[in-house]
């Protein structure tokens, strides 16, 4: 396979939904503005502010990341930029395992939990509580006087497209604030999170200035089938893509570790890598890839679809959107009528 970038935006027609022809591309366009609402809501006088959390920092051992099935690889990449931040051993686990597990729970233990509203976690919380380990949630909807962090964006939109980018921002959000309050955390490298993450609305919106890339990108992967692959963090961003794409577009797409890609690829496949930085692109090697997601500094190489990076710790993020307008251009209009 081989991509060009024509770097053309595209000119909206035939708008329907507040401007958009269908409520997934309106939601897609909105996470500029669901994003700066969230960053904002935390961010005050240059810093993360997560001290309403009542956060015990110096206590925590080891710490859980909970998520239902679709919002897992979340929950991974979470998890890597929390061990990396906090140097906290870290594990996701989906809520259902987490229930009927063993986990370690006293008051060394940090459970942070993604879902839609506390009612949903309510056995997970009570179980963490009875263990005196400590709690936060992460809900799309929160009452007023709940400690917990709150993404509320369900009123706004009509699919959740966009929980999975919140949720990634607000768990780097609060590995940063936690780092910092151990130490760990330079207060430089701080100052320089808060000022990317503070702009990337217009490192999305860069993204969103491509739209004829993805256009074109999408059709042709149509009645394809799709191998997404990359390292750590990117192989979160990987699993995000082979459900997103199966989700909205019906194709045929699976996720594997770098390490595993050679063993794993079929020759009928298109094979996307993902790569946040140049040190996890560089763990490519010979492998031969279809198409790699990466920033603009990587555009110098063979097939690379190049965003406008930030920092390698939110460039995840920008790659995420990357994947959810692929999918979008690879949907036919029967599967998009299904998120109205």
């Amino acid at each position: 396979m081989f991509f060009k970038s024509k770097k053309t935006a595209l000119t909206p027609v035939d708008f329907t939904k507040d401007g958009f022809p269908d409520y997934l591309k309106k939601e897609i366009f909105m996470q500029r503005t669901l994003v700066s609402d969230m960053i904002n809501r935390y961010v005050k006088a240059g810093k993360i502010d997560f001290d309403f959390l009542k956060i015990k920092t110096d206590k925590i051992r080891y710490a859980y990341i909970i998520s239902d099935y679709d919002s897992y690889c979340v929950a991974l990449s979470g998890a890597y930029n929390f061990e990396v931040l906090t140097d906290i051993p870290c594990q996701p686990e989906i809520v259902s395992e987490f229930n009927c597990s063993n986990p370690v729970l006293n008051k060394h233990t940090l459970v942070i939990v993604l879902a839609n509203s506390e009612e949903d976690c309510a056995q997970t919380k009570k179980r963490v509580q009875e263990n005196d380990a400590q709690y936060i949630g992460i809900y799309d909807t929160l009452k007023e006087n709940e400690r917990a962090v709150t993404i509320n964006f369900q009123e706004k939109v009509s699919v959740k497209t966009a929980q999975p980018v919140l949720q990634t921002i607000a768990l780097t959000m609060l590995a940063l604030y936690i780092g910092e309050k151990k130490q760990l955390v330079t207060e430089l490298y701080s100052k320089i999170a808060v000022e990317k993450l503070t702009g990337l609305d217009k490192k999305i919106k860069n993204v969103l200035l491509k739209e004829y890339d993805f256009k074109e990108l999408g059709a042709l992967i149509k009645d394809k089938q799709l191998l997404f692959t990359g390292s750590n963090v990117d192989y979160a961003v990987s699993l995000y893509g082979s459900y997103f794409l199966k989700k909205t577009a019906g194709i045929e797409a699976k996720a594997v570790p770098l390490g595993a890609f050679e063993s794993s690829y079929d020759r009928k496949e298109i094979s996307v890598f993902i790569a946040s930085n140049s040190d996890f692109y560089s763990m490519l090697g010979e492998r031969g890839v279809s198409l790699t997601i990466a920033p603009d500094s990587l555009e110098k190489y063979k097939n690379v679809l190049g965003f406008g990076e930030s920092i390698p710790l939110l460039n995840p993020v920008i790659a995420m959107i990357c994947v959810q307008l692929i999918g979008y251009y690879a949907a036919d209009d029967e599967r998009l009528k299904d998120f109205e």
